[in-house]
C-alpha cells in the first residue's frame, strides 16, 4: 500500500512537470520563430554589406592578394610533399647532397 502511494505521488509529480513543460511550449515556439526572422534579417544585411564591399578598390585588392597567397600556399604544400617524398630515398648511400641540389633547382624552377 505504501508503495502504491509513492507511485501515485510520483505519477502526479510527473504529470505536473509535463503540464508545466507543455505550457511553456507556445512561448518557446514564438521565440524560435522570432529567432528565425532575426537570422534572416542578419543574413540579408550581411549580403548587402558584402555587395557594398565588392565595389571598393581596397577590397578588390585585398581579395586579389588573398587569392595569390592561397595559390602560393598550395604550391608550397605541394613542394613540401615532393621534398618529403624524396627525403627517404636521398638519405641512403651518400646521394643526399645531389638530392638537395635537385630540390633547390626544382624550387628555383617553380619561381
Amino acid at each position: 500500500m505504501l508503495e502504491s502511494r509513492r507511485l501515485s505521488h510520483k505519477g502526479t509529480d510527473d504529470l505536473r512537470a509535463a503540464r508545466a513543460v507543455e505550457s511553456r511550449l507556445p512561448a518557446l515556439q514564438v521565440k524560435a520563430q522570432q529567432a528565425k526572422l532575426v537570422l534572416n534579417v542578419l543574413k540579408s544585411q550581411e549580403q548587402q554589406a558584402i555587395a557594398r564591399l565588392k565595389n571598393l578598390p581596397a577590397y578588390e585588392a585585398a581579395m586579389g592578394l588573398s587569392k595569390k597567397l592561397m595559390a602560393e600556399a598550395a604550391k608550397d604544400q605541394s613542394l613540401s610533399k615532393k621534398l618529403m617524398a624524396q627525403k627517404p630515398s636521398s638519405e641512403g648511400g651518400g646521394t643526399g647532397k645531389r638530392g638537395s641540389e635537385k630540390a633547390a633547382q626544382d624550387i628555383r624552377a617553380d619561381k
